[in-house]
């Protein structure tokens, strides 16, 4: 019974920094290759969105606007929503200039 609580101790007070050590150490070595990848695939691999219909909800102002703005310099087709419809307009508008073929609003 005594050695079983001595070995208990020990385990609880070598075994957690060991743990976090073996982490710190193994689990970037498992990640970096799935970001690498995601990396070149990014890189070397962009969807042509040319011509595509894109729906993008919230873009009259923030990430949507931004999304917008992206997907109109890749020539994609934009379905723009959003409750602001007078910067709505003007985003759309940009879009159009931005080289949207198609841009319409909701």
């Amino acid at each position: 019974r005594k050695t079983m609580d001595w070995i208990h101790n020990v385990l609880n007070i070598v075994a957690p920094p060991f743990i976090l050590l073996l982490l710190c150490l193994f689990l970037p070595l498992f990640r970096l290759p799935k970001l690498l990848i995601s990396f070149l695939g990014s890189f070397f691999f962009t969807e042509d969105v040319a011509g595509k219909v894109v729906v993008i909800t919230g873009a009259a102002y923030g990430i949507g606007e931004q999304l917008a703005y992206e997907y109109a310099r890749r020539r994609a087709r934009l379905v723009l929503a959003d409750i602001r419809g007078k910067i709505l307009t003007k985003v759309a508008d940009t879009c159009r200039e931005m080289g949207s073929p198609d841009t319409v609003t909701v």
